[in-house]
């Protein structure tokens, strides 16, 4: 018996593995095709696979019939069925929700067309009148975020999560993504990853000639201060890279800290608390240890992979270029305003300065940033009527952080 099958019909159906298409075809031989193929019309709406196996091998097979009222009552079907198969991925039951959701709003938007005609409103073949009818079904039916999920078992976030991955993915990974060979959140994550790279090179690349009035440098911070006169700094205030490939930066910290601040002037740096113990000892070969304060993280707090904790708060290294006790007695706590990284991955936020900033300088006295990431040391140094001075070594980071600036400081 040959029987009719439908493109439309056929692509509805996920597409089974090497594997399992190689266990079907071993039972039908062994044990005969013992489910009906399904039809409408002579048209195959389900057993598409088995229909192949048993014509090709010359197995024998039975259909029975099944009635729609038309094609999209057909897919509809097609999808609700495969959708209560248990051997699907979570991504193949999003992309078989996605086209259900296509349909019913086709569905709709013929309906409210329709409706327009009877009652009159207005010429259906008008543009303008199409839009608006597009639109009202649109509004109507925004929740279809939340329709998705709950068909499918997911949250809305992973759902939005999934739209994007479904507009922007390449098809190569939306194949591991059928065969459960990633994840939505992992892609996704990729994805948004590399946008913002490819913004951060536009914007560099629009900032390149840009001019700014404040003393920033490109380049590394042990050669790039070389004209920097001994003894001139009042104080440093920087955030140097926290992994073990950079440790060596403490060192030239320390050596270039010990050279260009005044006498008691201090260097502060933020640290992370992995490698604590080798930066203190780095810091500590040219000036002398004065405190470590508490920077007290707000919201979510980040995990530790390698040590299983939960970080809730950063050691900000105070040393000094000799010793002299502050004038006025200040608290070691201070209290973040939350997560900023919307310029650098490793940027600090611009309110938590003020407190070192006016704690431990005066107006008018000179503040250098030698790993000037973003610009938020200098932008809150200028802020608050210090001369900033800051290098950055990444060309890419320098020209953002100088778009920053200039937009920030209109300056």
């Amino acid at each position: 018996m040959e029987l009719t099958i439908k493109k439309e019909f056929k692509d509805l159906i996920p597409r089974l593995s090497n594997e399992e298409y190689e266990l079907l075809t071993k039972s039908i031989l062994s044990d005969g095709c013992r489910e009906s193929i399904l039809l409408w019309n002579g048209v195959i709406v389900d057993g598409h696979n088995r229909y192949e196996i048993c014509t090709t091998n010359n197995v024998e097979f039975n259909t029975s019939d099944i009635d729609f009222p038309d094609d999209d009552a057909a897919k509809i079907w097609i999808i609700d069925n495969q959708m209560g198969r248990r051997n699907i991925t979570e991504w193949v039951k999003f992309e078989l929700s996605l086209k259900k959701k296509d349909i019913l709003l086709k569905q709709g938007r013929e309906k409210k067309k329709e409706e327009g005609k009877l009652y009159g409103r207005g010429n259906t073949k008008d543009e303008k009148v199409l839009s608006i009818i597009d639109r009202t079904f649109e509004e109507e039916t925004h929740n279809t975020q939340k329709i998705i999920a709950e068909e499918i078992g997911k949250s809305t976030g992973w759902v939005g999560m999934a739209e994007v991955v479904a507009k922007k993915a390449p098809e190569e990974i939306k194949e591991k993504l059928r065969k459960n060979e990633t994840t939505v959140n992992k892609v996704y994550k990729e994805i948004k990853k590399e946008e913002k790279k490819e913004e951060k090179e536009r914007i560099a690349e629009s900032a390149k000639d840009l001019k700014i009035k404040i003393d920033f440098r490109l380049g590394d911070c042990e050669s790039i201060f070389d004209d920097i006169p001994d003894g001139s700094i009042d104080c440093i205030i920087t955030d140097p890279p926290y992994p073990f490939e950079f440790i060596n930066t403490w060192s030239k910290l320390s050596k270039l800290a010990k050279r260009v601040l005044k006498h008691n002037g201090f260097c502060i740096a933020y640290s992370g608390q992995m490698y604590l113990p080798e930066v203190l000892k780095r810091m500590s070969e040219h000036l002398d240890y004065y405190w470590m304060f508490n920077l007290r993280h707000s919201g979510n707090y980040q995990l530790i992979m390698g040590r299983n904790i939960f970080v809730s708060w950063k050691p900000l290294l105070i040393f000094q270029n000799g010793f002299k006790k502050l004038e006025s007695p200040i608290e070691d706590l201070v209290h973040g305003t939350g997560m900023s990284k919307d310029h650098h991955r490793w940027e600090q936020a611009i309110d938590e300065l003020k407190y070192l900033i006016e704690n431990f300088t005066e107006p008018g006295q000179s503040i250098l940033d030698p790993f000037s990431g973003s610009g938020t040391t200098l932008i809150a140094s200028y802020k608050l009527n210090r001369k900033p001075i800051g290098c950055e070594l990444s060309e890419i980071e320098f020209n953002n952080a100088k778009r920053r600036i200039y937009d920030d400081l209109h300056i």
